[in-house]
């Protein structure tokens, strides 16, 4: 289809040009699909993206409730390869007619080729691509692929749409191998297992609008293999660091967080990590450095069966109380639908769930009004997540690319030791 859909909701002005830049750099670093971003970064409401793909297509979209309805017997019509295979969700059978979700409803060959295997007439539907990939995990227990990363340029092409990759080659980037023993990470397992597939739950919200600043466009490196082959010579006189990395927020006084000096730059934070020879000493400057820019923080551990807090640091905050919060996998809680690592949080911090109360009477304090949570990825898998809120404030404007930036160095850094420590024990 040569009117791609951002250009396409651009032009019908349901976001800007500046918003479409925004939720392609954050789809840069996430991978994932690019409505949505658009959806969590509070740019576009669901049902406009439906409408504008049902107008494009000339069929009817399908929502999000009448996907997680879907029969168990319907679904079993399709093999979970020819589902994954087309991207396809069956809907209803009425008499010999099979109605499909499809992201491409146009595609001529997948609905012979599915009326062949089912002897049925395809009744083609149109449903958002992150949407189909849910209801594929959640029905067939299938792999989500997503989009690639892309690397956005000064003046990206807004009509052409990056294509379809396994996210295997995009986010997992293979890194130095001791033995030939498989790498452990956070909880102790392999990272190259698979995790346990998360239900369908609707799109975060994004209540705080991130700021809108200029921020650096180049692809990061996001591995030990990426950081070494990254050219890193200085430029005319300047450090490299200067034109790698985005603006970091304007800079406090020096300020003491849990007992040293907390860093107060993305390069310092850079600088303590590099030396670090222990968690404790990679989580110590993250967090500093979140609760120096925000008012609390915390880091928490991406484990099988909890998420646990690993540290934490900010006005009235005790680390060693904070430490003891643990969350069995399943209890509803702000940082459920995040352990998959596909998304991230902006915004309001929503319905207190005994789970979330559990996390701030540990970190100490009441509810924030707001907060961010940012994934820590190792090899295209979860390993922590990065939590930080202005405590009774607003979170107020955000520049992403900043915080984006400080997860890409924690992964580096967690990598790094998680490599040691196969090195001592080898």
């Amino acid at each position: 289809m040569a009117d791609r859909i951002g250009q396409i909701l651009i032009r019908k002005g349901k976001i800007t040009r500046e918003q479409l830049l925004e939720a392609l750099r954050t789809q840069e670093f996430f991978g994932g699909y690019l409505g949505s971003h658009l959806i969590n970064l509070g740019y576009l409401d669901e049902a406009s993206l439906s409408s504008t793909l049902a107008e494009i297509h000339g069929v009817p979209s399908v929502s999000y409730k009448e996907l997680r309805a879907v029969a168990r017997d319907v679904a079993s019509v399709l093999t979970p390869g020819l589902a994954q295979k087309f991207s396809v969700v069956p809907l209803k059978i009425e008499g010999t007619r099979l109605t499909l979700a499809m992201t491409n409803p146009h595609d001529a060959a997948a609905m012979a080729e599915i009326a062949s295997a089912t002897g049925l007439q395809v009744v083609p539907h149109v449903a958002p691509e992150f949407r189909i990939a849910q209801a594929l995990e959640k029905l067939y227990r299938v792999r989500r692929e997503g989009k690639r990363r892309i690397v956005v340029k000064s003046e990206p092409a807004l009509a052409e749409s990056p294509p379809s990759i396994s996210r295997t080659a995009a986010g997992s980037p293979a890194s130095v191998r001791a033995t030939q023993e498989a790498d452990l990470g956070l909880d102790g397992l392999p990272l190259s297992a698979t995790g346990v597939v998360p239900e369908m739950d609707a799109p975060l919200s994004s209540g705080a609008a991130p700021h809108k600043t200029e921020a650096r466009q180049e692809s990061y490196p996001k591995s030990l293999r990426d950081w070494r082959e990254f050219d890193d010579e200085p430029e005319e006189g300047e450090a490299a660091i200067a034109e790698m990395e985005p603006e970091a927020p304007p800079s406090p006084p020096p300020a003491r967080v849990g007992g040293l000096e907390a860093p107060a730059t993305l390069e310092e934070v850079a600088e303590r990590l590099s030396r670090a020879t222990t968690r404790e000493e990679i989580c110590r400057p993250l967090v500093q450095f979140m609760a120096r820019h925000f008012g609390r923080a915390a880091m928490l551990a991406v484990l099988p069966d909890r998420t646990r807090v690993l540290d934490a640091a900010g006005e009235g905050v005790s680390a060693e109380m904070a430490r003891e919060f643990s969350l069995p996998t399943g209890l509803p809680s702000l940082f459920e639908p995040l352990r998959s690592g596909k998304s991230f949080h902006l915004g309001p911090v929503g319905a207190l769930h005994p789970g979330t109360r559990l996390f701030f009477a540990a970190v100490g304090g009441a509810p924030p009004p707001s907060a961010l949570v940012l994934p820590v990825l190792v090899r295209g898998r979860p390993v922590a997540l990065l939590y930080a809120d202005n405590r009774s404030s607003e979170i107020g404007p955000v520049d992403l690319a900043v915080w984006r930036r400080l997860s890409s160095i924690a992964s580096v850094a967690l990598e790094t030791e998680l490599l040691r420590r196969k090195l001592r024990s080898s």
